[in-house]
């Protein structure tokens, strides 16, 4: 079945967004109608985008749309399929849902120059559009630079702070990194087949040795995109130092462009190689323990999500891992599970993390902190922020029946099915099992650190302690976003679209039957969780109810006065384990320490956890490479008789040659 009318609608939502654009610099008056006649085309852009990408899911369609043109890369070819679908639902939800919480969280008024950072929103999120629904080197390459280039002023748009100016630059140089990775993949594939089309006939005729290197290739540029351990050296940085509702879009939907990189271009090389796969689950397992384990050393709320963005990317790769291995090892059972499991979990992170960035930026709004040791007693004062961010955390969490579960059950599922299924089982796939079990225990950690840091005890500065709950602009993308959360860890009904998407990726394939038995207890499971946990709460409030409650300060180990300063901080939570991975996270302590004297003056000591690839691998290069490169600048300042003399030198050997 085509889709010409459902991609012409997505063609056209992505034209609304772009617009919106546009629409910001309308009024330049600090009144705000620009921003919100820019709000109300996203969220145009937002529906008519959903609408045409479910409908083309539902009903498994696809097309193709060539613009013919003398571009030396080949024709503009646009096209959609079920998989090109599942990847849109996102990019067209979370940029509606920022758009609603950046006209109370970044107002016009308060941000006079907001409209430059809500236009390179718009045009992220059009470029995004772009980048999945293209079928040539030619559209893909030129969406591909735009979104990078979006990226940059996004994740640079406070750019007063010394320190985002530097977090730009280094998304900057993986941006950079990322192109040239893709552009070379491109030009191997012109190289071996004469044509740059995505499109499986063209992917048949490059050899054996040519597809090895055309898969590394796109998992060192899909992965930088993705944040992979260890390409994620730009990410924490970035997504911190954004504001809120553009980290939400760069976590929620801009890192998903990554992974749908790495399952198109894998579903296009002929002849998949086992070690793809494993290598594959590798860098997953790597990227979700690793992230899991940073984010818990962070004092900064948003650095802590940053990383735990990581961490789900990671989850998703280890899925697309197992469907690689499946494809390659003939075990379609393993590829159903697998692609079903990456597809659903990026669903799935990309509705709690924006939800989690849009609750640490109404913490950050109500405070002017987002420090966890300052924070606390915040469950009185902002409730329903409270709630939305505990209904966001558990999904993190992977606690069922929310979103998050379902996703890393697929995944359980296709890992027990290749541990029992195969006598020639790699040894990836238990490592890579145990790396998930060892990631969702570190990430229930995760969660109820940053919750009991921020909601619960008592106020720790005045700023908190004077804390009001945000206004109902801010909750109602929180309230969506928590919605969807729940309404998806009921995932039975999805099993249809996404074995859609898993017979997309790998023709042939009949996956309905399997993801449907495997996803058929959770609407019953659901509902049983939820009526159990209500019952549960209710229960517990009668019996403190009769029982009457006592209020009291914090014990404070004997001490009279202690206070809030007395409370255990989020360092303090997750300091057994940071010490005992120490070695991995090297952790320092920064600030002043108290002195030697009988009446020590006040004194500051911050622990900073920094990451180790960045701080440890590129920077220490980049030093190294700035001071070789140096030597050359001798040169630059020459005078015109030595730029002549090296030009005939030059000229003199190549002509020798």
């Amino acid at each position: 079945m085509t889709s010409a009318g459902d991609l012409a609608g997505a063609l056209l939502a992505l034209g609304l967004q772009a617009l919106a654009g546009a629409a910001v610099w309308l009024d330049r008056r600090r009144a705000g109608g620009a921003q919100r006649l820019a709000c109300a085309l996203t969220l145009s852009g937002a529906v008519l985008g959903l609408f045409c990408s479910i409908d083309g899911l539902i009903r498994g369609l696809s097309g193709t749309l060539t613009l013919s043109g003398r571009l030396p890369i080949g024709a503009l070819r646009l096209g959609a399929d079920p998989l090109s679908w599942a990847f849109l639902l996102p990019i067209f939800a979370v940029p509606g849902l920022s758009a609603v919480f950046g006209l109370g969280y970044h107002a016009r008024a308060d941000h006079p120059r907001g409209r430059i950072l809500d236009s390179w929103m718009a045009a992220l999120a059009a470029s995004m559009g772009l980048v999945v629904l293209s079928r040539g080197a030619a559209p893909f390459l030129l969406a591909w630079e735009a979104m990078e280039v979006s990226g940059y002023f996004v994740a640079a748009g406070e750019h007063g702070d010394p320190g985002i100016r530097r977090a730009g630059w280094v998304y900057l140089v993986a941006a950079h990194l990322s192109s040239l990775c893709l552009a070379a993949l491109f030009a191997l594939l012109l190289a071996h087949t004469g044509t740059t089309a995505l499109s499986r006939t063209a992917f048949s005729a490059l050899p054996a040795t040519a597809a090895a290197a055309a898969f590394l290739l796109a998992l060192a540029g899909f992965g930088l995109k993705a944040g992979l351990f260890p390409l994620h050296f730009w990410l924490p940085g970035a997504h911190a130092g954004a504001p809120s509702h553009a980290s939400a879009v760069l976590s929620g939907a801009m890192l998903n462009v990554g992974l749908y990189g790495i399952l198109r271009l894998t579903a296009l090389l002929p002849a998949p190689q086992p070690w793809w796969g494993q290598c594959l689950l590798a860098l997953g397992a790597a990227s979700a323990a690793g992230g899991a384990l940073f984010g818990l050393a962070q004092s900064d709320l948003k650095r802590s999500l940053a990383y735990s963005s990581m961490e789900h990317m990671g989850v998703a790769a280890m899925a697309a891992g197992l469907a690689l291995l499946g494809a390659a090892t003939g075990h379609p059972g393993w590829v159903a599970l697998g692609v079903a499991a990456a597809v659903l979990h990026c669903w799935n992170h990309s509705l709690f993390k924006p939800l989690m960035f849009f609750g640490a930026g109404a913490v950050q709004r109500a405070t002017g902190t987002r420090s966890l040791d300052r924070l606390g007693g915040l469950a009185g004062r902002m409730p329903a922020t409270a709630l939305a961010m505990a209904v966001g955390a558990g999904a993190a969490a992977a606690l069922p029946p929310l979103n998050g579960f379902v996703g890393e059950w697929l995944l359980y599922l296709g890992g027990t099915r290749a541990l029992t299924g195969s006598p020639t089982m790699p040894l990836a796939v238990p490592l890579a099992l145990a790396a998930l079990a060892f990631t969702g225990a570190l990430a229930l950690a995760g969660a109820v650190r940053i919750q009991a840091a921020v909601f619960l005890g008592r106020a720790r500065t005045q700023d908190a302690g004077r804390a009001t709950e945000a206004p109902a602009g801010l909750l109602l993308p929180m309230a969506l976003a928590a919605g969807g959360c729940v309404a998806l860890g009921s995932a039975a009904p999805l099993a249809g679209p996404l074995a859609r998407v898993a017979e997309t990726w790998r023709p042939g394939l009949v996956a309905e039957p399997l993801l449907g038995t495997a996803l058929a207890w959770t609407s019953p499971a659901a509902a049983a969780l939820v009526l159990l946990g209500t019952a549960l709460a209710l229960g517990s409030s009668a019996w403190l109810r009769r029982r009457g409650l006592r209020r009291g300060d914090t014990w404070a180990c004997g001490y009279a006065g202690g206070g809030a300063r007395a409370q255990t901080t989020a360092t303090a939570l997750s300091r057994s384990l940071v010490e005992l991975f120490g070695g991995v996270l090297r952790v320092r302590m920064e600030g002043e320490p108290p002195g030697r004297r009988l009446w020590p003056g006040p004194s500051r000591i911050e622990s900073v956890a920094p990451d180790i690839v960045l701080e440890h691998g590129m920077a220490p290069l980049w030093r190294r490479l700035n001071r070789i490169l140096g030597h050359l600048r001798s040169f630059q300042r020459s005078r015109v008789q030595a730029y002549l003399a090296a030009a005939a030198l030059t000229l003199a050997v190549l002509l020798l040659a």
